[in-house]
């Protein structure tokens, strides 16, 4: 993904796992502004908009950019590198969420994925240590078990790979730094990265149906995992730019990056 929008007047910065080893990844891409600190991020995990905030602050910190957009390493473009430019520039957002009340639970519930001892991955049991750090989340969790979470009129749910224009971003920024009631009610949530970003939305421009990566649900263990060239080629794309989950070799993903960048 780096390689697609090298040299294309897209500045990209780059969150790494702090659990894996980031050299690799800045040998392959040393054009890519990799962030520091990193932060370990766990599935369905608060980390995940830890990291997410993250990037934003950093990317922000660097000039103010008119759009920015939130991919994953598992991601493939799946149009041209000029038509992607063309419809970035615009001023709409490209997003996918809306009034989901069927998740609430995730919110209502109170739940901690962000350690080792207590992440839904699977890891040998000897790894999963109690951590200083699982204590004083257990403490926050706590204190707001005793105060309650803030209330959601609506319950806002969808995709977190968006691309937002600045002033969406501003929003973001601004709710998360001043409301930290809301915050840290979604720090003990199910999924927050599908659900912060766009609570935050969802109030101020209501439901977007613009998604920016396309996944496809329909295979008997979803999402379905794109190992084959042809079987990109066969996704009809529609509005989306970008698709995943893919897992291509090497040297078909070159093949594919080449023909888009062209």
């Amino acid at each position: 993904m780096a390689r697609f929008f090298a040299d294309s007047g897209f500045d990209l910065f780059a969150h790494v796992d702090a659990k894996v080893d980031e050299a690799p990844f800045r040998a392959q891409a040393p054009w890519v502004q990799f962030i520091s600190p990193r932060l370990e991020v766990f599935w369905r995990g608060f980390s995940m908009v830890e990291a997410t905030v993250a990037l934003i602050e950093a990317a922000r910190a660097r000039r103010p950019y008119a759009r920015y957009m939130l991919l994953s390493d598992d991601t493939v473009p799946l149009q041209s590198l000029s038509l992607i430019r063309n419809a970035l520039l615009g001023d709409e957002e490209f997003a996918a969420f809306g009034p989901v009340e069927a998740h609430r639970g995730r919110y209502e519930g109170y739940f901690l994925f962000d350690s080792p001892a207590t992440q839904l991955r699977w890891i040998p049991g000897v790894q999963r240590v109690v951590t200083p750090g699982l204590i004083a989340r257990v403490k926050r969790a706590e204190a707001l078990m005793a105060r309650g979470k803030a209330p959601l009129p609506v319950f806002w749910y969808g995709s977190q790979w968006m691309a937002l224009t600045a002033p969406s971003i501003e929003r973001i920024l601004a709710r998360w730094h001043s409301d930290e009631w809301l915050r840290e009610s979604f720090a003990f949530a199910d999924a927050p990265d599908e659900s912060y970003f766009q609570t935050i939305l969802g109030e101020q421009l209501g439901r977007i149906d613009r998604g920016l990566v396309y996944v496809d649900w329909s295979t008997p263990e979803p999402p379905r995992v794109f190992t084959e060239i042809s079987a990109l080629e066969a996704v009809e794309p529609g509005g989306f730019m970008f698709l995943r989950k893919a897992r291509l070799a090497p040297e078909a993903l070159r093949q594919w990056v080449d023909r888009l960048r062209g």
